[in-house]
């Protein structure tokens, strides 16, 4: 056994070892990985040293890798984007998978995250450790702090198969427009991640969670569940302009999310004209903080969607729907004890465009003297399709259909 790589580098290790327990990257007992010998021939990659007067190569030879094993700082007070760059570019290199530590992780710039060459159907996997902390520190705005895949167009390399990205917690800290962006997939999961404090952005895409790319490539089956996504404070309400989103699919098919907490954003979950359709929602929580800028929009797609027991507190639009044959069944809307900004704006079903339509099934609504319903069911975001004023403690169960021009 080695302390760590210096003292490897450093070491001559007898003929005929072939391998070494290196017990840290830099400081004993953290980053500790077996080593393997190579043949010497090539560019001396992070995961590689070399021993024995430059004459014997070693390499990382480990099945699941953290970062610590390439020399990120678990106190978050040095910048650890090379280390898990490194990281995630020996994942992708060797076939391996990745498992974080705990730790607080400071990050520079954008981590890009491949598949392996030659193997991208197989599926990739990147575990988080929920005591996992990465802050964005970069000096300027990054895209993103952790993007999945690329939108290049080479389908080879850059398209996720059958891929998972599950757990952590990743502070944008108003210097990324989005936590996890998955670029280019088929079916990916993305899962358990807590995602929070999303930068402004002048084109409007910034997100927690954001699957999808607008460079003319199309993704198919993103499912985003379990993620906790706590947007920014913001400015006082601008609808839909530079505003973040909880969930942003873009150029993506027949989505999916389920069980998801957004608070503090301006608009739950949306999907661009290619995303919006076809997708199954279901037990999403839209919950608008008090201290914020009411959530203008819980979700914001177009037409073939399934919407079962979603659940609304103080959001203005619950669904605004651009196409028709949308199902909503067993949601809710409470508009009590939130914020009195959105006091007669709220709607519970806005339908924009002459082709816009859904059903609703057991849908029940809740308001009071203060924090009232302006209308259930609004078309075209002018003429009131029913104007049912709930004051007091009253439930109004919708039952119905909504036909697609005239209700």
């Amino acid at each position: 056994m080695i302390n760590n790589r210096s003292a490897a580098i450093a070491a001559t290790i007898p003929a005929g070892e072939l391998a070494v327990h290196v017990l840290g990257h830099t400081t004993p007992g953290v980053g500790s990985a077996i080593y393997r010998e190579v043949p010497d021939t090539g560019t001396l990659e992070p995961w590689q040293f070399r021993s024995n007067g430059n004459t014997r190569r070693w390499e990382l030879s480990e099945p699941v890798v953290n970062e610590l094993m390439f020399g990120a700082d678990p106190t978050g007070v040095a910048d650890s984007f090379p280390a898990i760059q490194a990281a995630m570019n020996y994942c992708s290199a060797l076939q391996k998978s990745f498992t974080s530590a705990s730790g607080n992780f400071s990050l520079s710039d954008m981590v890009r995250c491949l598949s392996s060459p030659g193997n991208y159907k197989r599926g990739s996997s990147w575990v988080f450790n929920n005591n996992s902390v990465y802050t964005c520190t970069a000096a300027t705005t990054r895209a993103a702090m952790f993007k999945f895949g690329n939108d290049d167009s080479n389908y080879s390399t850059s398209m996720l198969w059958n891929s998972v990205i599950r757990g952590g917690v990743f502070n944008c800290n108003y210097k990324a427009q989005t936590g996890i962006w998955v670029a280019w997939c088929n079916k990916v999961l993305v899962s358990e991640c807590e995602v929070r404090n999303m930068a402004n952005s002048a084109g409007g895409y910034c997100a927690g969670v954001k699957v999808g790319s607008n460079q003319g490539v199309i993704s198919y089956e993103g499912f985003v569940q379990n993620c906790k996504i706590l947007g920014a404070f913001g400015p006082p309400l601008i609808p839909h302009l530079s505003e973040p989103r909880g969930i942003y699919f873009e150029n993506c098919t027949d989505n999916q999310t389920e069980s998801n907490l957004i608070q503090g954003v301006r608009i739950g979950i949306e999907g661009d004209l290619i995303s919006g359709w076809d997708g199954k929602h279901s037990n999403n929580h839209f919950w608008n903080w008090s201290e914020n800028a009411p959530m203008a929009e819980g979700f914001r797609l177009y037409g073939k969607n399934k919407f079962v027991g979603n659940q609304f507190d103080g959001v203005m639009r619950c669904f605004v729907l651009l196409a028709g044959n949308n199902n909503i069944i067993g949601c809710g809307l409470n508009n009590v004890t939130v914020s009195t900004a959105i006091d007669n704006l709220t709607k519970f079903v806005w339908l924009f465009g002459a082709s816009a339509g859904a059903t609703a099934q057991g849908c029940h609504l809740i308001g009071d003297a203060t924090h009232r319903i302006l209308a259930e069911i609004e078309v075209g975001g002018g003429a009131l399709a029913a104007n049912y004023r709930k004051d007091g403690s009253n439930y109004y169960a919708f039952v119905g259909t909504v036909a697609p021009v005239n209700l």
